[in-house]
Order: structure tokens, then C-alpha cells, then sequence
């Protein structure tokens, strides 16, 4: 049996041509949006740290206020821990409001992300096969079919 060096050859190259496309197409993508989706994180994670110092800094005011109060007569006493329990509840409430919407909009946009790269990839596992199976297909048949033009 005869090795037919240029089929070999050009199947060598068909496969690195596959390997760079693959890479240039598909790798990059991949890792571009992994590295969107990091900072994005980052990014989520540096807000939530400064609504976490916010609230910590409106806790030690609270804590101030209160202590003040605790000097004076009774009555402001107990105003003063209503008004800092609403204070702290609504500050809270604000704070987990805003942490929630922070986190259902983070991952919505990684939902949205992953649907887009998963297009993406879907079609990309279609087309560059498809692709590469007619140019093989090509390259297989037409040999083939000169050898039996000229057997006719």
C-alpha cells in the first residue's frame, strides 16, 4: 500500500489550520468573558465591602447617639433607643434591599453572559466542523472522480 505524502501533508495542515481557528475563534472568546465576569465580580465585591463599611460607620453613630441619650433624663432614654432602632432597621433594610438588587442584577448579567457564550460556542461547534468535513470531503472525492472521468 501506497502512503500518499500530499494527502498526508495536507491533512497535517487542514488539522494545525483547525487548531488555530479554534483557538483564535473559541479560546480568546472564552477567556475574554471569564475575565468580564471577574471584574464584574470584583467589582461586586468592592460595592458590597463599601455598603458594609457604610453601614458599619451608621452603627457607631447610632452607638453615639444612643450613649448621649443614656445621660439624659428618662424620657429622652426612651426616645432616643426608639428612634435608634428605627434608624438601624431602616438603614438595614435599605442596606439588604440594595444588596439584593446588586445581586439579583449580578446575576442576571452572568445568566445573560453564559446564554450568549453558550450560543456562541454552540454555533461555532457547528460551523468550523461542518466546514472542515466538506473541505476533507472535497479533497477525498475529487481524486476519485477524476479517476472516473478518465476511466469513461
Amino acid at each position: 500500500m501506497l502512503i500518499n505524502w500530499f494527502t498526508v501533508i495536507s491533512q497535517a495542515i487542514n488539522f494545525l489550520i483547525l487548531l488555530w481557528l479554534m483557538k483564535r475563534f473559541l479560546y480568546k472568546p472564552i477567556l475574554t468573558a471569564i475575565d468580564k465576569r471577574e471584574t464584574k465580580i470584583a467589582e461586586t465585591i468592592a460595592k458590597t465591602k463599601i455598603e458594609k463599611e457604610k453601614i458599619d460607620v451608621l452603627k457607631i453613630e447610632v452607638q453615639k447617639k444612643k450613649s448621649d441619650f443614656e445621660n439624659n433624663q428618662n424620657e429622652l432614654l426612651k426616645k432616643g433607643q426608639e428612634e435608634a432602632k428605627q434608624e438601624k432597621t431602616n438603614l438595614l433594610k435599605e442596606a439588604k434591599n440594595e444588596a439584593d438588587e446588586s445581586r439579583k442584577k449580578w446575576h442576571e448579567s452572568l445568566v445573560t453572559e453564559q446564554k450568549d457564550i453558550n450560543e456562541k460556542f454552540q454555533k461555532l461547534a457547528l460551523e468550523v466542523p461542518c466546514k472542515y468535513l466538506l473541505e476533507l470531503l472535497y479533497h477525498v472525492l475529487t481524486p476519485i472522480l477524476l479517476l472516473l472521468q478518465s476511466l469513461i
